[in-house]
């Protein structure tokens, strides 16, 4: 049997608003949680637990549903996504 260890309330706030995006994302592409769970290879139930924080999301997961939410990474996590033309990657000009 695995413990899970409680969540700090950051941590949890982290995870409600991850949950939410999902759930969000998910209603949008007028997906069940069954639906989005079975293409993640997961039980609904565990989908669900996702989307209101009582699971964390594994980090190894993020790709696979953010293809499956047609969304990116950064949008899940709720990051503005970087761009080649953001100053720390841009090349630096000469004076």
């Amino acid at each position: 049997m695995t413990r899970h260890r409680k969540m700090s309330p950051d941590d949890r706030a982290f995870y409600k608003a991850l949950g939410s995006r999902m759930a969000q994302r998910r209603e949008e592409l007028e997906l069940s949680q069954t639906q989005l769970a079975a293409t993640l290879r997961i039980s609904q139930q565990t989908y669900a637990a996702y989307e209101v924080a009582r699971y964390r999301v594994p980090a190894s997961m993020l790709p696979a549903l953010a293809d499956a939410l047609k969304t990116d990474i950064y949008a899940l996590l709720g990051v503005p996504a970087r761009n080649a033309s953001s100053k720390r990657g841009a090349p630096r000009r000469s004076t």
